[in-house]
């Protein structure tokens, strides 16, 4: 821009100089005609005087219509590209300022978005996780019982209550027993409902426990025909133990340190 700024300037510059030197030439060229006119000058009548001045200024006074003409267009379209010039300026600033903000946001995100996955693992990572290892009818005096043998492959928790929806099944030992990671441990079950004989009764667990974090929770699992034990509906989250879920990312779409029980 300032390069064409200069060649702008040095065609007005141009312009204004033959200007001045044809202005100058003129002049002299009347002077001269004077010089050479002068023993008739003194015949001239007063109207004649003024055809003889206006004759000789009026070529000057077009020659400078047209300059200032052609100089006004020049500086004209010299303040257009000036505004088309700031006007992409103005653009291009308006898109790095953009490009700035979308910046910050993803930073912002991303930040937010790794505060949320530490404090979501920060809870999973308190969390039971129960294995069946054994499921068999158990033979007493106070009824018909199928004890689960399983093993804690989870954290640390204290098992509050153990039933089968299922199959009106309600646990009737290890009432706030304590459960360390890799133990194995026995869960007795009573049937409810007279009618329910068959292991295959019992398709679904809902624990309630404290994990690690001395919080109160509950996880329901499904018992396969393998006897393998699914965990179907994990652990939910407290209010405020998950920060800025849904500001700029799903939640429900984020997988941290999902279990599984098998």
């Amino acid at each position: 821009m300032t390069d064409r700024s200069s060649v702008e300037s040095t065609k007005l510059s141009v312009s204004t100089s033959v200007g001045i030197i044809a202005s100058v030439l003129w002049v002299a060229a009347f002077i001269a005609l004077l010089y050479l006119k002068s023993d008739t000058l003194d015949s001239l009548k007063v109207n004649e005087w003024g055809d003889f001045f206006a004759g000789a200024v009026a070529p000057l006074a077009f020659l400078w219509l047209v300059l200032g003409y052609i100089q006004q267009g020049e500086e004209l379209r010299l303040n257009t590209e000036a505004l088309r010039t700031q006007q992409q300026e103005l653009a291009n600033q308006v898109r790095e300022t953009a490009l700035l903000v979308d910046g910050t946001t993803r930073h912002a995100a991303a930040v937010e978005l790794e505060a949320y996955r530490n404090a979501r693992k920060a809870v999973d990572d308190h969390q039971p996780l129960i294995h069946l290892l054994i499921m068999r009818r158990v033979s007493s005096e106070k009824g018909l019982r199928f004890g689960l043998t399983c093993v804690n492959k989870g954290a640390h928790m204290s098992v509050l209550r153990i039933t089968s929806p299922t199959a009106r099944w309600t646990q009737t030992s290890h009432v706030r027993q304590i459960f360390d990671p890799d133990q194995e441990f026995t869960i007795l079950l009573s049937c409810t409902d007279e009618a329910t004989t068959e292991l295959t009764s019992i398709r679904e667990l809902t624990i309630d426990y404290q994990d690690g974090l001395s919080v109160t929770r509950s996880q329901t699992y499904a018992i396969s025909g393998n006897n393998r034990m699914v965990l179907t509906r994990p652990h939910e989250y407290l209010p405020g133990e998950l920060p800025f879920a849904g500001r700029f990312f799903d939640a429900a779409k984020i997988e941290v340190g999902s279990k599984v029980g098998k």
